[in-house]
């Protein structure tokens, strides 16, 4: 069943979320947008900068938009249509929030992921989740993610595979030449979490 968000008592107050998006790109904000129309609606999504839209905001791409609307409309208007989506579904995004440490348990199928996560006025505030989508746009390269291991874990984890629960999605996982490529991604990622946490079994990354 379905919880709302809620503060939870672990060895430190935070809170619960079914889901948590890190990123709101193209590819996090397909995810999380992706995942509440799967049914999914304990979900949050976490953003390092003051504003959502990650390379959207950033620089505008002219032919973004082609593959998805199927006509190039810019970089401007496809974030616009993307957070006009999320306010449809009564989502929003918690910007200001940088991701400082990562853990899995998976001896608790609850709480699998624990994030540390410090906001803009300086606190650090711990997240729980029982899936994760990793969508920062920031560790493609030719030999693959460069972000794992986590933050926080030695350099060795890094041989080891992914966990169940875990997605990556966009440029955390591949190149994306268009923003239309991270989305595509993203949604995929988005549907393959919430059918990993509706079905309740572990689903291949």
């Amino acid at each position: 069943m379905q919880e709302t968000m809620q503060e939870r008592s672990s060895e430190k107050e935070g809170l619960f979320a079914d889901l948590i998006v890190v990123g709101s790109g193209p590819a996090g904000l397909a995810a999380f947008a992706a995942a509440s129309d799967q049914g999914l609606q304990n979900i949050l999504c976490l953003e390092r900068e003051k504003l959502p839209g990650g390379r959207l905001r950033r620089k505008d791409e002219e032919e973004a938009g082609r593959e998805i609307f199927h006509r190039a409309i810019g970089s401007a208007a496809c974030l616009k249509h993307f957070l006009s989506l999320l306010e449809n579904y009564e989502l929003s995004v918690s910007c200001g929030c940088e991701l400082r440490e990562t853990k899995f348990s998976g001896a608790d199928r609850e709480h699998l992921f624990s994030l540390l996560v410090r906001q803009d006025e300086g606190k650090e505030k711990h997240f729980f989740c029982r899936a994760l989508i990793l969508a920062t746009g920031e560790a493609f390269s030719p030999e693959g993610p460069t972000l794992l291991p986590f933050p926080g874990e030695s350099p060795e984890a890094s041989s080891r595979p992914l966990p169940a629960g875990l997605f990556l999605a966009g440029e955390f996982r591949r190149k994306c030449p268009l923003p239309d490529d991270a989305a595509r991604d993203g949604a995929e990622a988005g549907r393959r979490a919430s059918d990993y946490l509706l079905s309740d079994q572990p689903k291949s990354r």
